[in-house]
């Protein structure tokens, strides 16, 4: 984990390091996609690992960073719906999945997948969406 965060620590200045010498446009904008990809993977194996403070953090970080993206920000509300989930923090989940739910620009899948999950939230939880 020591290795990965050192390794991700890496990536980040070299990132900064590229941003900073101003290659064209399109370099620029795959490198902070490319980016904001390895942090989502590293919110999302905090998730799995059950390293719930962590992962939420992430994502907490990750949110404003990809507004550019509405595919990647789907998946980041998402995750944090589950991580509230496991959390026992259903009111919050039910916030985040039905933002999900309710964004125009939400891709059909993910909003698919906050409606299946909202149906899995303890009843006394549910609003109308």
């Amino acid at each position: 984990s020591e290795m990965r965060l050192r390794r991700f620590e890496q990536a980040r200045e070299l990132l900064d390091d590229i941003l900073r010498g101003a290659p064209p446009c399109e370099i620029q904008a795959a490198a902070r996609s490319d980016i904001l990809h390895v942090r989502y993977g590293i919110a999302l194996r905090d998730y799995e690992g059950r390293k719930l403070a962590s992962s939420l953090k992430e994502c907490e970080a990750l949110l404003p960073d990809s507004s550019g993206d509405e595919s990647l920000r789907s998946i980041v509300l998402l995750l944090v719906g589950h991580i509230h989930v496991a959390l026992r923090r259903y009111g919050q989940a039910w916030k985040f999945y039905s933002d999900l739910i309710n964004s125009s620009s939400t891709p059909e899948h993910l909003r698919n997948s906050a409606k299946e999950s909202i149906k899995r939230l303890p009843p006394e939880t549910r609003w109308p969406v």
